[in-house]
């Protein structure tokens, strides 16, 4: 009984922590998620910042004006250099100028990428990023989407005129690998730290659980001992003093008729009963 008892509260120990560290566990891949969040939102504008920058740089009403024919101009060759500024000393992957046509057609105006740049009037592969940006709201994709040069996660950002009128869109590309890196590495250690930590704490559980389970069974063991003294000094008692079994059984009977005592074969109710069996035979000792 004593075994199964102590069994049943080991078990439900090891279930209650478990539970814990589920709840642990859980808590890590919330907080996590929360982080993507975060960090989505922080890398959103570090993209935004750039396209931003560069949009409030250029000059509107001459990007307004470009045509194909427009390469070897002036204003051409400003937009091209600023451009190329943000090319050379930004981690991204290409930067240029769009114009929207109308509807979804929005075409490439400045390329200043060195090598296979998009040439004038080139269509432009359409978002809703990008339609917002030649409504004047600065966006970034919220997925990856693919053209001729790859796959990218792109900034886009308006340029205005002198008159405040939008004459065109900055758009910057970001690979998906640099995005997805940037936006997915902090969940992923706070992921990894976390079920580090729980399978330390299992580690930690289990090596507690076997040493508690261990130091209640070396207990027992002695409370079994210490019960099988008692009933060698009844006999002894018996035999020193010529005692009839009768008395010694009378003496047992007090010994065993406590009634918060009856029944109980918890750990604690037999070494109550050693207790109060060793008080018993102390006390007939003393009365002879």
């Amino acid at each position: 009984m004593e075994h199964y008892k102590t069994r049943n509260s080991l078990r439900m120990a090891a279930v209650l922590m478990s539970l814990l560290l589920l709840v642990n566990l859980g808590i890590g891949f919330f907080l996590a998620k929360q982080a993507r969040i975060t960090m989505k939102e922080e890398v959103e504008r570090r993209m935004l910042d750039v396209t931003n920058l560069a949009a409030s740089m250029i000059d509107g009403d001459a990007l307004e004006s470009l045509q194909a024919e427009d390469k070897r101009s002036q204003k051409y060759q400003e937009i091209l250099r600023t451009l190329g500024y943000f090319r050379d000393n930004v981690d991204l992957k290409y930067i240029y100028c769009i114009r929207h046509v109308d509807a979804q057609h929005y075409i490439f105006t400045v390329d200043p990428t060195k090598a296979d740049p998009a040439e004038f009037g080139e269509e432009v592969v359409y978002t809703s990023a990008l339609d917002d940006a030649a409504h004047g709201m600065p966006s970034v994709d919220d997925t990856a989407y693919r053209d001729d040069w790859g796959a990218f996660y792109s900034a886009y950002s308006p340029v205005y005129d002198s008159f405040g009128k939008i004459a065109g869109v900055v758009a910057a590309d970001f690979s998906t690998e640099w995005y997805e890196r940037a936006v997915n590495g902090y969940e992923r250690r706070i992921i990894s730290s976390y079920v580090f930590l729980t399978v330390v704490g299992i580690g930690l559980v289990a090596a507690i659980s076997l040493s508690v389970r261990k130091r209640i069974r070396d207990l027992d063991t002695e409370l079994e001992y210490l019960e099988s003294d008692i009933e060698d000094f009844e006999r002894g008692v018996a035999n020193y003093f010529g005692e009839s079994a009768e008395s010694i059984l009378s003496l047992r009977r007090r010994s065993e008729a406590s009634p918060s005592l009856e029944g109980d074969m918890s750990m604690e109710g037999r070494m109550k009963a050693a207790r109060r069996k060793l008080g018993i035979y102390i006390e007939y000792l003393h009365s002879k």
